[in-house]
């Protein structure tokens, strides 16, 4: 054994020789019965007790043990369908591969793979689960195992290979030369997709925009590869086996929706002057296909700012407002609405769209008469009655109180929801809506959508939560428009308004002489006169509360 660690001192790379005194050390304990810390900590003699087992061996197995990627993750991998290798064959493979040292063959990986009845395309799936590990040893033995995959031919390896050096820039490099000409043949027959996709991108990167275009177009007319399937960091590196779950979401784009998506950009992009591909129909049939055919979140969000597009720009006497160019600015009503649009923004918030989420609170939290304009018999059942139907179980106690017992009066509510001589089942109606609306905005404000914060309050308000209400809007002190983008021309007033009304409550009243929070945020608001009422822009349609604020000062005038 002496000889054997004399042997391995003469390797160059000191990383090497940790692992391999570890594997050593791992073999030893294994065959005396002993735990492999206390081999690596020199307690047992077979080890030799060298320095180097004492300096190096106990953190890096400490940091392996604590950090390797449990064998969950690729059962949880295999069980969401994007490994087609079982757990118990990825745990014996990855043991019989670490075997190999260092410096493994496509001869021996070949045979594994043989051994296990498993296909070597396949393989490429576990390198890249452990490249996307917080472990530098997962890491690195991804790295082997996927240019060892290369060297034995295996198509998927070669395209995956090239990818992550197209994304780095080095495509041509001269260490790269037996890999590139593989996928030129790959290329030549034209039938496997990631690496058509691949060629084009690089076809774009060189500014040959037709054979991109060529390749998008061959792309989108053959079945698509799932070997490509999206993954990220797992976050389950460092879980237990019990918590380990694997992430799969955006990271490779070398599949058919990837071409569509392509195209769809290709068709839109640029000034249509000097762009020969310029067609905005294309472009949205190209994203519609993304969306519908492949459930592609990116897709869903254009499609959803086309319809908001045709809902702005088209002449109705529904109209809240319009400026100089004819631009709707007001969106809080949108008399326009269609089922698509309703559709296709679900869809964009449901994958963490925030400016959909807002768009869907709006939308639900419309008053009354609104609704009743909007002509699509469709979308007005959807906003009148889906709250009330879908939404009761997720309740709890405390919004399942305020429906069955609250009554507001109109006056006290700021989201014009409620109005005089309301029947009961209108009123509860309201109340649904305003619920189903205040979850959006949540959706929407918790994934940076600033605008949602007043919104928020308002229903808050509304549910006469009044001190959640001024403490949810208390950022707005802040006075820094950049927070709050397009919409700080009107939310101080908005916020000024919700402020002052709470005031002139009895809960108001005390919570500002005794809450100290409360009192700040009064104080910055309205002693110090931060936020001063200005007449708001001819034809802006603003809220209850702040149109009450506005016929006070004009009487007091």
């Amino acid at each position: 054994m002496d000889k054997e660690m004399k042997g391995w001192s003469n390797k160059k790379d000191p990383q090497d020789l940790v692992r391999q005194q570890i594997e050593l050390a791992q073999r030893i304990a294994k065959a005396k019965q002993v735990t492999p810390q206390a081999s690596v900590n020199g307690n047992n003699k077979s080890t030799g007790g060298g320095l180097r087992d004492k300096l190096y061996a106990p953190s890096m197995a400490r940091k392996e043990q604590e950090k390797s990627i449990p064998d969950a993750v690729f059962d949880t991998a295999y069980q969401k369908g994007f490994l087609n290798i079982n757990g118990t064959k990825c745990r014996i493979l990855r043991g019989k591969f670490e075997q190999m040292g260092m410096e493994p063959t496509a001869d021996k990986l070949v045979g594994i793979c043989k051994y296990l009845q498993v296909d070597i395309d396949d393989v490429v799936q576990i390198s890249r689960i452990q490249l996307k590990s917080r472990n530098a040893w997962d890491r690195r033995q991804g790295q082997l195992l996927l240019a060892t995959a290369c060297r034995a031919g295996s198509r998927t390896a070669i395209v995956y290979n090239l990818h992550l050096a197209y994304k780095q820039s080095q495509f041509n490099h001269s260490s790269l030369a037996k890999e590139r000409n593989a996928f030129n043949s790959l290329v030549r027959e034209g039938t496997y997709v990631p690496a058509l996709m691949l060629a084009a991108k690089v076809h774009e990167s060189q500014g040959n925009s037709k054979a991109a275009m060529d390749l998008y177009m061959r792309i989108t007319s053959l079945q698509d590869d799932a070997t490509f399937t999206p993954i990220e960091q797992s976050s389950a590196t460092n879980k237990s086996e019990s918590e380990a779950e694997l992430e799969l979401i955006q990271g490779t784009d070398l599949d058919i929706c990837s071409a569509w998506l392509a195209m769809a950009d290709k068709h839109c992009d640029g000034d249509p002057d000097t762009n020969p591909y310029y067609d905005f129909d294309k472009s949205k049939e190209c994203f519609r296909r993304a969306a519908l055919d492949f459930d592609d979140p990116r897709a869903y969000i254009f499609l959803s700012q086309c319809e908001d597009g045709e809902l702005f720009w088209e002449d109705n006497e529904n109209s809240v407002y319009n400026d100089e160019d004819g631009r709707k600015v007001d969106e809080r009503a949108l008399p326009l609405l269609t089922s698509d649009w309703i559709n296709f923004r679900i869809k964009a918030a449901a994958s963490g769209d925030a400016e959909s989420a807002y768009r869907l609170g709006q939308v639900y939290s419309l008053p009354l008469e609104k609704i009743d304009t909007i002509k699509d018999r469709v979308v007005r059942d959807e906003i009148l009655n889906h709250p009330c139907i879908a939404w009761p179980q997720r309740l709890d106690n405390m919004a399942l109180s305020f429906v069955n017992r609250f009554r507001p009066e109109p006056t006290e509510d700021p989201t014009g929801l409620i109005q005089k001589g309301m029947d009961h089942a209108k009123l509860r109606g309201a109340q649904w809506r305003a619920l189903y609306a205040e979850k959006w905005f949540e959706i929407a404000y918790d994934a940076g959508y600033s605008e949602a914060i007043l919104e928020c309050a308002r229903i808050r308000w509304f549910r006469q939560f009044y001190q959640q209400a001024v403490e949810l809007i208390r950022p707005l002190r802040s006075g820094n428009p950049a927070r709050f983008g397009t919409q700080w021309d009107f939310i101080p007033r908005e916020a000024l308004a919700l402020v002052q009304e709470w005031m002139k409550t009895p809960e108001g009243e005390s919570l500002y002489k005794n809450n100290q929070v409360a009192r700040e945020c009064v104080d910055e608001m309205l002693v110090k006169k931060k936020y001063v009422l200005k007449p708001l822009k001819s034809g802006y349609e603003a809220s209850p509360a702040v149109q009450k604020l506005m016929r006070e000062k004009e009487a007091a005038k």
